[in-house]
């Protein structure tokens, strides 16, 4: 007897065979073929008739295709806890459930997560040209980094998580996700940002609606009354030449006023840029964008107790890496992984307070995993390092980047304001002017952002370091 379509059958494995590799993994099947799992679920004595089963369908559909099975990774306890779930909030039958038989052939198959798919998945087999253009498409999480991030919830003590009004933990939600998802996502380390469509079908419209009212919004600091007059003293002309010349006919002085200056210079050098038609952006690599048409956000620095330093691994990134070796005993040591190296590190001393990334075009699939993944996992490793060192402002302290895109920006900020989860919260997306059209207004905005990103960061720092003067066990009473 058979519990599912042939139409069914081969839609799923369609999903889940990537044409650049033999292996077809059980965990991705048990993932997609869980509707079909569960109606069988009452047909079978026990479990492990039931697993036993589909485990044979399994083999016997990749055999037909010439693949090789993979069960490193077995996930066939999602499907006992779904059962369970099922059957504790409902006293219907578990046969009740829509049967693919009774179902229309247009609804045979229903919608599959997306998290499954391995089409464009790096696999060992691939080459190295594949591997380097697929690997932005999703890293498959491997069984020793999915059992840290399931110790890592399974630390968490119900007492101090994030409970939404339905009821249910936000932490326990995103558990239940990791013990069957197939790839890399910054959820392995309790990051969760809202605006990440994975997460739709995962948390009710309610508790969605609910997390993202609780989650901070970025509000940085304006720039002082001096910097605006200087901006609005600028004539209101789309005339570059104009507002060049009047730039360099105001004398700044070195000394005390290096923040004009810093106006006064990043805006000679946008109009030089759009002059030189260096703007648009068409061709340019990646490091000369960074350096040329967002240098002044590295100079904005230059006027700060902070540094900014391109391209060095944060001490934090070392200090995660490091904390999961051990010298040798009855394993050899490790071998030292490469730590996390942001594009630009925003430090104060030799810590990390902030990142820069930069990417040369926008809209794509780098910039998706650029904000989405690859910017939060720095983040929270800053972050964590910071909360180690400074316990009671666990709930204050916030890590700020921005993510350079081509010719846009986009700030984030990441934060644990409740229970064990790190939220990200993100600013509106802003624009490096191009041409002359409405120059002005779009170059000051900008100007205005990145002086208050870096006002923010630096609050940050003597935010902490007033916290560690007063809970100084040798401070002057």
């Amino acid at each position: 007897m058979s519990y599912i379509t042939q139409e069914a059958t081969d839609h799923i494995f369609s999903l889940i065979k990537d044409d650049d590799s033999t292996e077809i993994l059980w965990s991705c099947f048990v993932s997609e073929a869980k509707h079909f799992i569960i109606n069988s679920w009452d047909k079978f004595p026990k479990n492990d008739a039931c697993r036993a089963y589909w485990l044979r369908f399994y083999h016997n559909q990749v055999a037909k295709l010439g693949c090789v099975a993979n069960t490193g990774y077995d996930n066939w306890f999602t499907i006992q806890k779904l059962v369970n779930s099922i059957t504790n909030q409902s006293t219907v039958p578990l046969q009740t459930i829509p049967s693919s038989a009774s179902m229309p052939a247009s609804a045979s198959m229903p919608p599959p997560p997306k998290s499954c798919s391995l089409k464009s998945v790096t696999t060992s087999s691939s080459n190295s040209a594949t591997s380097s253009s697929k690997s932005k498409l999703g890293t498959l999480l491997s069984n020793q980094n999915r059992q840290i991030a399931l110790d890592l919830y399974n630390q968490m003590e119900d007492t101090n998580k994030w409970k939404l009004t339905s009821g249910r933990f936000v932490e326990d939600v995103m558990h239940s996700v990791l013990l069957s998802q197939p790839f890399e996502h910054p959820s392995q380390y309790c990051i969760l940002d809202i605006d990440d469509d994975n997460w739709i079908d995962i948390f009710t419209p309610e508790e969605r609606r609910e997390i993202t009212l609780a989650i901070p919004p970025i509000e940085l600091p304006s720039m002082p009354s001096d910097m605006v007059n200087f901006l609005i003293d600028i004539p209101d002309t789309e005339d570059l030449t104009v507002i060049y010349n009047h730039l360099e006919n105001t004398p700044l002085d070195y000394n005390s006023q290096n923040h004009l200056l810093w106006l006064k210079h990043s805006i000679q050098n946008a109009i030089e840029l759009i002059d030189q038609k260096y703007l648009p952006i068409t061709t340019q690599q990646e490091e000369d964008i960074c350096f040329s048409v967002w240098k002044f956000v590295n100079d904005a620095f230059r006027c700060s107790k902070l540094t900014a330093k391109q391209q060095i691994s944060s001490t934090a990134s070392k200090e995660a890496v490091c904390k999961k070796r051990k010298i040798a005993m009855t394993e050899p040591i490790q071998r030292q992984k490469h730590a996390l190296v942001p594009d630009i590190s925003i430090l104060y001393g030799s810590q990390t307070y902030a990142i820069i990334e930069a990417a040369k075009t926008e809209n794509d699939t780098k910039q998706l995993v650029e904000i989405f993944k690859k910017c939060p996992e720095f983040m929270s490793e800053i972050l964590n390092q910071l909360i180690k060192e400074n316990p009671t402002e666990q709930r204050e302290i916030k890590v700020y980047a921005s993510v350079l895109s081509k010719a846009t920006c986009c700030c984030l900020m990441l934060s644990n304001p409740f229970g064990y989860v790190k939220v990200v919260s993100r600013s509106k997306k802003l624009a490096h002017p191009e041409v002359k059209d409405a120059f002005k207004p779009d170059m000051c905005t900008l100007l205005d952002h990145f002086w208050g990103f870096k006002l923010a960061i630096e609050a940050v720092v003597d935010s902490l370091s007033k916290s560690k003067y007063e809970n100084s066990p040798f401070k002057q009473k």
